[in-house]
């Protein structure tokens, strides 16, 4: 499932890498925040179109008109290796199966740990990086925790997970890139105030808004936030 709020190249290059899979999926779902889609190819898509203006609306509109049993979910700038679906839907399958990515040409691993409590932990620390272009999930279970919390301008996809792991679901590891980022980042389009806003509200969402986890994630995420305002004061 492909939420996007473009309709360029970058998409395009997503949405054909879902098929050129070796597993083709049961069904390929681009979920149009906002745009009409007629740039696109998309012969062989179930469409939904919407306004959400956001990540989690956008992922929570197509979800919905899912029908399959799994969920692979990619972001419009990124991109599958062919043999992704096939690698993570070896049975037995798990209710989450994960995987890292590759980045510039290098492996990158996410932090995964088949350690439940401890992933949980780096959830709300802020210590892994976007999960959501290599989760796959059972879709009942999405429904179980009430899908994408749309409060979450950021990190809805930690939470999810956080959220999907809180419930028992058992999950898989695979340490192997099988997905591209070819975003530049969240530096592009998100605030300093607005990382640790959400990262805050992280921890209240999972009742973790304790002293002790407030001054780790403030310290881990603070020097990265004042980076990402200077960054954006030198573009203009």
């Amino acid at each position: 499932m492909i939420p996007t709020h473009r309709e360029d190249w970058k998409a395009q290059r997503a949405i054909d890498s879902v098929f050129t899979q070796t597993l083709r999926p049961h069904e390929v779902i681009v979920s149009l925040d906002g745009v009409s889609g007629e740039t696109l190819n998309l012969e062989g898509c179930k469409v939904v179109s919407h306004k959400k203006g956001s990540a989690a609306g956008s992922r929570n509109e197509g979800i919905k008109k899912a029908t399959g049993e799994y969920i692979a979910f990619l972001d419009s700038d990124d991109v599958w290796l062919k043999e992704k679906l096939e690698t993570q839907m070896q049975k037995p399958y798990a209710d989450v199966i994960l995987c890292d990515c590759c980045a510039n040409n290098r492996y990158y691993s996410l932090n995964y740990t088949p350690i439940k409590q401890q992933l949980l932990h780096r959830l709300v620390t802020g210590t892994l990086m976007k999960t959501t272009p290599g989760l796959v999930i059972r879709r009942s279970l999405l429904f179980d925790i009430g899908l994408y919390d749309e409060d979450m301008r950021r990190n809805e996809d930690h939470l999810l997970l956080y959220r999907a792991l809180s419930q028992n679901a058992s999950h898989q590891i695979i340490r192997k890139a099988l997905w591209k980022n070819r975003g530049k980042g969240i530096t592009n389009n998100t605030r300093g105030y607005d990382i640790i806003k959400y990262n805050l509200l992280m921890l209240r969402k999972t009742r973790h808004f304790r002293v002790k986890t407030v001054i780790e994630l403030v310290l881990r995420t603070f020097p990265y936030a004042i980076y990402t305002d200077l960054k954006r004061m030198l573009r203009r």
